[in-house]
This record gives C-alpha cells, sequence and structure tokens, in this order.
C-alpha cells in the first residue's frame, strides 16, 4: 500500500498493516495531525519504510442522524378516526457519509416498505408485506432527497401504534449500524349515542310497588379506557346521579382494536315515591365529553326510559280524615275531608248510616262533605269516607269514620270581671285582603279587635286606629269566634307586618299573654298546615 502526503488515511481495526511514529502537531480547524515520521511496517515481510503523511481521524468525518415525526390532517392530537397521518422521515449526514436503505415498520414490527440506495444515488422501492395498497402512499424518491414521507389516509384503529423508521448509512464503501427512530400514531374514536332499554318488564302497562326492575344501556364509548357510562335518576325530589360503586349497578366491557364497548345494567326496586320517575344513561369520554350534561335533551350522547307509573292500592293506613271545627252546634257548620293515597287514583264516596252523600273534590286530589244549618236530630251520626281503586284488575278498598254530635249552642260567655261588654257596635267594620299571618294556634284565650273606631269601647286599648282587648275565658276556636263578635269585634287576622306589629306591642302589656296560647282569626280547614283568614280574602 502507498500513501502519499497529505492523503486522508483510515485505519482498519486489523489487518496486516502496522503504523507507528511520532505524532506531529494538531492541524488547524479540523481532526487532522501531521506526523513528522511514520513508519509502515509489512507484517508478511518485515520490511519497515518511514513516510511522511496526514491522518484524519473517522468519527471527525462521521456525522449523521434521523428525525421522524407525525402530523394528522386535521391538526389535532391523537387524530380523529378517518383523517390521514403523515410520517416524515428525516436523515442529517455530512462529508462522506451516504444513505443505503430506508425502511418503515409498522406497530407490529412488520416491514411496511424499503428504499433501497445505492451509491451513488441508484434507488429502488420495494413494497413490503406491511404495504396497503389502498391506504399508503409515499413520497417521490430522487438523488437529492434527505427525507421520505409515508402517508396513511383513513385511519382505523388497527392503525395505531408506534412505527419505526430505520436508516443505513455506509462510509467509505462500508455499511454503519443503523439509526432507528420511531413515533406513535394515536387515534381520539369519538363515542356512539347509548340505547336504554328494559330487560325485565314492559313498563307501558305500569309497574307495582315494590317490583324489581332492570334497565340497560349499551354504548360504544370511543377510544379503549376513555369512555364510560354513568346512570342518572329523577323524580319528584329531583335529580340523583347513581355512583359507579353502586351495588346495584354491574358492568361488562369488550373491544374492537381501540374501540371499546360498555354495557351498564341497573337492577332498582320501585315505591311509591318513585312515581313518575324516569332513568337517563348518559356517556362520557375524556377527547369529547369529559362530564355528562345536567339533563338529557338531544339525546346525542344519552337515552332515557319513559315515565313509570307505580301501582299501589289504597290502604287504611294512607287515608286521613279531618273536620273542622272540631265540636259542632246546632245552626252551625261543618266541612269533613277525606284524602286517600293510591295509584290509580281512588275514588271517595261519603256516607251517613249506610246512606250514601254527595261529596265534592277538592284541590288536593281528595273529596269534602259540607254540612250546614245542623241539627242534632237529623246530621248527628256515623259518617264514612270510603275510598277504592283497582290494581292489576284487583279492587282495593280502605274506610275512616268519625262520629259526628251536634250539641245545643254554649250559653253566653260574659267578659273577664276587668271589664264590661260594650253594647253591639254598628260601627264594627270588616277589614281588607289577607297578605301576612304570623301565628301558630291553640285554644285557650282570644284576642278580639273592632276597627278604625272614634273612640275604643270599655276593656279595649287602642294601637293607632285598631283597638285591642284579650278574653280571658278557655274557649273552643268556634266559642271565640261567637265571644268576639258579641263584643262588636272579630278575632284578629293579621294581614300585614304592620298588624302583626300593633298585636305583639298590645300582648306584651298583657300578663295573662305570657306563655299562653291565643286564638287568631285564621283556620287550616281547607288545606292541613296552610293558613287563611276567616273574613278575608
Amino acid at each position: 500500500m502507498v500513501f502519499h502526503n497529505g492523503d486522508d488515511v483510515i485505519l482498519p481495526q486489523q489487518g496486516d498493516l502496522r503504523l507507528s511514529g511520532s505524532p506531529g502537531s494538531q492541524a488547524a480547524g479540523g481532526g487532522a495531525r501531521t506526523h513528522d515520521s511514520m513508519v509502515h511496517t509489512d507484517l508478511r515481510t518485515g520490511s519497515l519504510s518511514s513516510i511522511p503523511l496526514t491522518l484524519r481521524a473517522v468519527d471527525a468525518l462521521f456525522a449523521f442522524d434521523v428525525t421522524l415525526s407525525v402530523k394528522y390532517s386535521n391538526n389535532s392530537v391523537p387524530g380523529l378516526q378517518g383523517p390521514t397521518a403523515f410520517m416524515e422521515c428525516s436523515w442529517f449526514y455530512s462529508g462522506m457519509e451516504y444513505p443505503v436503505s430506508v425502511t418503515f415498520s409498522s406497530p407490529s414490527g412488520q416491514a411496511i416498505y424499503t428504499y433501497s440506495i445505492g451509491n451513488p444515488f441508484l434507488n429502488c422501492v420495494t413494497p413490503e408485506d406491511g404495504w396497503i395498497d389502498n391506504r399508503m402512499t409515499a413520497s417521490p424518491v430522487n438523488a437529492s432527497i434527505s427525507s421520505i414521507t409515508l402517508t396513511l389516509s383513513n385511519l382505523q384503529c388497527a392503525d395505531e401504534g408506534r412505527y419505526k423508521c430505520e436508516v443505513t448509512n455506509g462510509v467509505d464503501g462500508r455499511i454503519q449500524p443503523p439509526v432507528v427512530k420511531q413515533q406513535l400514531v394515536t387515534l381520539a374514536v369519538p363515542p356512539s349515542p347509548p340505547e336504554v332499554v328494559f330487560i325485565s318488564s314492559d313498563p307501558s302497562e305500569g309497574i307495582l310497588e315494590h317490583d324489581q326492575i332492570q334497565v340497560s344501556c349499551r354504548a360504544s364509548t370511543g377510544s379503549r379506557g376513555k369512555g364510560r357510562l354513568h346512570w342518572r335518576r329523577y323524580r319528584a325530589d329531583g335529580p340523583v346521579d347513581l355512583q359507579a360503586t353502586d351495588p346495584r349497578i354491574t358492568v361488562s366491557k369488550s373491544d374492537n382494536n381501540c374501540v371499546e364497548t360498555i354495557e351498564s345494567t341497573l337492577t332498582y326496586v320501585v315505591n311509591r315515591t318513585d312515581q313518575e320517575l324516569f332513568i337517563v344513561c348518559f356517556v362520557t369520554n375524556e377527547d369529547f365529553a369529559p362530564s355528562a350534561p345536567p339533563v338529557c335533551e338531544d339525546r346525542l350522547l344519552c337515552d332515557k326510559t319513559q315515565r313509570l307509573r307505580v301501582h299501589y292500592p289504597v290502604s287504611d293506613s294512607s287515608m286521613v280524615l279531618i273536620h273542622e271545627p272540631k265540636d259542632v252546634y246546632e245552626g252551625g257548620s261543618i266541612t269533613l275531608s277525606c284524602r286517600a293515597d293510591g295509584f290509580p287514583k281512588p275514588d271517595i264516596i261519603w256516607s251517613k248510616d249506610n246512606e250514601t252523600l254527595q261529596g265534592v273534590s277538592d284541590d288536593f286530589g281528595g273529596s269534602q262533605l259540607v254540612l250546614s244549618n245542623l241539627a242534632g236530630y237529623r246530621d248527628s251520626g256515623l259518617y264514612k269516607c270510603t275510598a277504592t281503586n283497582t290494581v292489576r284488575e284487583v279492587v282495593y278498598s280502605a274506610s275512616k269514620e268519625v262520629n259526628l254530635i251536634v250539641s245545643s249552642p254554649p250559653a253566653p260567655i260574659t267578659a273577664p270581671s276587668t271589664m264590661q261588654l260594650p253594647s253591639r257596635n254598628p260601627a264594627a267594620k270588616r277589614f281588607g285582603k289577607m297578605a301576612y299571618i304570623g301565628f301558630a294556634l291553640a285554644s285557650l284565650l282570644s284576642l278580639a279587635m273592632a276597627e278604625h273606631p272614634t273612640t275604643c269601647p270599655p276593656g279595649y286599648k287602642q294601637y293607632d286606629d285598631h283597638c285591642f282587648v284579650l278574653l280571658s275565658e278557655a274557649l273552643t276556636f268556634f266559642e271565640a269566634t261567637v265571644a268576639c263578635d258579641i263584643i262588636d269585634g272579630k278575632l284578629v287576622e293579621m294581614v300585614s307586618p304592620e298588624e302583626q306589629a300593633r298585636v305583639e306591642r298590645y300582648l306584651s302589656t298583657v300578663k295573662a299573654a305570657v306563655s299562653t296560647n291565643i286564638w287568631i282569626g285564621a283556620t287550616d280547614l281547607q288545606e292541613e298546615g296552610f293558613w287563611r283568614c276567616l273574613t278575608s280574602d
């Protein structure tokens, strides 16, 4: 082998050439070293020769790198199912390096196709077993390229995974180890609307109380591990989300490549509080719908059951019979109110001593029986309220009774010793619309009021243009109304905050009012717990 001064020499790792000598100085701007004396030893003959030459280190000439990038046609990461992925493999080299081959591989490790590049750049493209004819294309290949783009259209779940680009290069006729880069192709698959069905019963015919129902919800929830199904119950007391850990919920999952399908089954025992109940199944997905909306409106990612009608029979325990006033007298009146709980809605019939009476429906789904101008010989007796309904062709019945005794009117009521009863005052007036009531009532004392007087009658105390007196006898509500009327007044009806303030000021001056329940002019006869004035609208 002959070397000339200034030649670039590649030192072999083994062979029949041995170079020795004293190195000289580092050349400026590179990896070359000038050796003043370099001895060439021929290992076969043992002959020696000394020549001056310049050596350049191989690693100073070798600079080769590869990159692989992935972009999607919809400009999102991860890409949507259906668009196109562009995988660009680029290489960078200088000096004596040149690419020999470029190979793309699929996530399974199967070669897609290989670019074989000769020297100087004689190109040959070889499709491999992983090549997809109708969805894969590659950028043109020529002698000046430094990158190749693999295009994969109409992305499918099966396309997910890590793709590799492997570039092999050569230096001075020798093949170097390949440089491998890889990139992950991921897809975001949108979920599909769910379908909710009843498994165990047909709700169109109604559900019996204490029946067990099963509701199934099935949907494609999108990419594997990204979606969930949520149950929400709606009824009169408001919506309630059922937690995934609820023991009444069972879940099964299946997947096809990257698409996951979930089926959730809810087992539920209904009762009468579930009347008009409906159940909604929502699909959520981390990439498209992270949370369930407040209501299911468009049914794009939700589905719901029809409203449930819970059938249950009427029973004695579900009935209420009330009457006001509690004590009745000849010439007075009384209202009997009967309510019964059941579905379908019960029919209510009134009777007295086995004689049917005509009642009227009230505003609360019950029935009222109003008796006026009472007479003891005629109206005293056993009154009965009977409710019936039919559930699944079986007739159910329940009843409540009250024994009504019509008494003679009470004796005239005298005023307290501290006051004289005035004669009937023709100037006493009724007053306007009811706006405010502020007392809970019970029977003991009665608070009377005369309105807009010129002067207050004896025994009354005036506040603004109202007069008040507290009757000290223990009276029933009916007796209190009569007693107030006798002294040209009426039971106080607090129709405004100002009226209540006047009453409270007066009561604060009356020692007998301390720790005493007082009648005022209001009653909850028409609706239990809802108070209305006696004379005001």
